[in-house]
């Protein structure tokens, strides 16, 4: 009985595709694209959009409805709390001399909260 020859480079060749042709290699180095920095200002916009689209054409966008709702809420939410932080940290700021870029430990003040937290 004869027996097929084997080869398993052969093989392999036949059986894996190239990665690296010209077809495949475009697709795998492609650059992606930049990441862009979406602001209150442009989901507002799109919350706009998908609230007159559900208006129009009903219930079945108010998933995507609800999402924006959550985000512009949660947004204007986080400016608020940072406004307020700003207003209460101006007057000291000139004082201070804070560097950005060094951590801070504020374990004590947070220890100090929770043993308080009690009287609240």
């Amino acid at each position: 009985m004869p027996t097929l020859k084997w080869d398993v480079k052969n093989c392999l060749k036949q059986c894996s595709p190239n990665l690296m042709s010209k077809t495949n290699s475009a697709t795998i180095h492609k650059k992606r694209p930049p990441i862009t920095v979406i602001t209150l200002n442009d989901i507002t916009d799109a919350y706009e959009v998908i609230a007159r689209i559900t208006t129009i054409y009903g219930a079945k966008y108010l998933p995507i409805f609800k999402r924006l709702h959550d985000e512009v809420s949660k947004l204007k939410s986080e400016q608020e709390l940072l406004n307020k932080a700003k207003k209460i940290a101006e007057p000291k700021l000139s004082t201070v001399n804070i560097d950005p870029k060094t951590p801070i430990n504020l374990s004590h003040i947070f220890s100090h909260v929770s043993h308080t937290n009690h009287l609240l």
